[in-house]
């Protein structure tokens, strides 16, 4: 039966001569094609198809059959399968391959083979080896999901992802060689045109500076041999903002021999800013927002393992109680807010600041080990206090005390605090206001 297939392809193929074609054929043959409108009940409606496809494009091909199966089913009677790939040349010497999969039915009419049956398909760029979407059929189920309601799935689908599809060469700048309206509009794109003259066509121009590296190093991974990839990226959008993505993709080499990547890209955004929200919720202190407890012990004591010297501040609001009992709490809340802002402008980059509870802070300066420089810092800490306070509230009595501890190695945390809570005990007992300093 394969002489019989290569005979009949050599005359579609090779020499598209029709008529030879159409010699091969049964009278009640049955054709399906590629296409949605190629299907043919008899021989009559198929030579109108051949001579239609002939009219449209007359340029001989070459082809390569592989996976040939056969199976006689009885006797005169058989099938065939294969993997089909054909190759057209254009008028420019350019040769694209197109990969089917070809199946036919045959039997003996007057002990001459006849095509009975042809069935002809070919994978879509979303599908490879199996189909994207699984589909389980019941026993009772006599006829399968359509070409229709296939693409109603997939629609439906890609409606329920918060993003799109989309495909990249992997070239300089990542042209762009496929996007589903979806991924348009999630990037505020009203069609192709308006993406191409924003982007240049270069999905590259869409990656956030800080991202472009590793994006682009997921999606080139494919090109050492892993499968598929995964990577989250800001992409920007038409109006210059970001959005967060999550972009899984996997290597497409296209019918002209050029690679790329088709992938599904979600927006994660929201996914993102819940996570710092949270993560904002368990290191910051939500009133002052500086560093919480927790947040400024665990900072303070990684910092002690790789710095081994430096200095902690411990620091009490004198007569806080005072304005709570004369102008309410929420005036309360404003002093302490008043005070943490002072806080972060004196702790700069590399220290850290952080309230304890009620109105006891912390700050830590790694490597500070000079007494003197640390006496002035805290002295304008305490003076910048106060004058905001009697602007604030006309008084004079809420003020700032402060305890020092230097330390230089090897010293716990929780040592080092304890001094410093120490020293801040004395320089409140010496007179509210005062700084005092004490070196391990």
């Amino acid at each position: 039966m394969r002489n019989v297939l290569e005979q009949f392809l050599d005359h579609y193929l090779c020499e598209r001569d029709m008529e030879r074609v159409l010699e091969m054929v049964s009278d009640q043959i049955v054709s399906v094609g590629t296409g949605a409108k190629e299907v043919a009940h008899n021989k009559q409606e198929l030579r109108a198809l051949l001579m239609e496809e002939l009219a449209q494009n007359d340029r001989p091909m070459q082809y390569e059959i592989s996976d040939y199966r056969e199976q006689e089913l009885a006797p005169g009677a058989g099938c065939t399968f294969c993997r089909l790939t054909a190759r057209l040349c254009d008028e420019n010497g350019v040769y694209t391959n197109f990969e089917t999969r070809f199946s036919t039915a045959l039997s003996r009419v007057d002990g001459v083979w006849k095509f009975s049956s042809f069935h002809m398909s070919a994978p879509t760029v979303l599908q490879t080896e199996e189909e994207f979407f699984p589909l389980t059929y019941g026993l009772e189920t006599r006829s399968r999901i359509n070409a229709q309601a296939k693409k109603d799935v997939m629609e439906l689908m890609a409606g329920m992802i918060p993003g799109g599809f989309l495909g990249v060469y992997l070239e300089p700048g990542l042209p762009l060689f496929a996007i589903n309206e979806e991924m348009m509009r999630c990037i505020g794109y009203a069609s192709y045109d308006e993406l191409v003259e924003g982007t240049g066509g270069l999905m590259e121009t869409a990656l956030h500076p800080a991202d472009a590296e590793k994006a682009k190093g997921a999606m080139e991974s494919v090109l050492q041999g892993t499968e598929t990839y995964s990577v989250t990226y800001r992409m920007k959008k038409k109006d210059g903002q970001y959005i967060w993505v999550l972009d899984k993709g996997k290597k497409y080499v296209t019918d002209d021999g050029r690679i790329a990547v088709i992938s599904v890209v979600m927006d994660i955004s929201k996914n993102v800013e819940l996570q710092e929200k949270l993560k904002m919720e368990a290191t910051q202190d939500p009133l002052t927002h500086i560093y919480n407890r927790r947040e400024g012990y665990r900072l303070i004591e990684k910092t002690l393992v790789s710095n081994g010297s430096g200095a902690l501040f411990v620091m009490d609001l004198d007569n806080f109680k005072s304005v709570n009992d004369r102008y309410g709490h929420q005036a309360g809340d404003e002093v302490l807010v008043d005070f943490a802002r002072i806080l972060k402008d004196t702790a700069g980059a590399r220290n850290i600041p952080a309230r304890l509870g009620g109105d006891e802070f912390i700050l830590y300066f790694p490597g500070a080990t000079n007494a003197n420089m640390l006496m002035r810092r805290a002295k304008i800490l305490c003076s910048s206090f106060r004058a905001i306070e009697e602007r604030r509230f006309g008084i004079s009595d809420v003020s700032l005390s402060v305890g020092i501890c230097i330390h230089h190695r090897g010293e716990s945390f929780s040592t080092l605090y304890a001094k410093a809570d120490h020293t801040l005990h004395q320089a409140k007992a010496d007179g509210k206001g005062e700084v005092r300093v004490c070196a391990c």
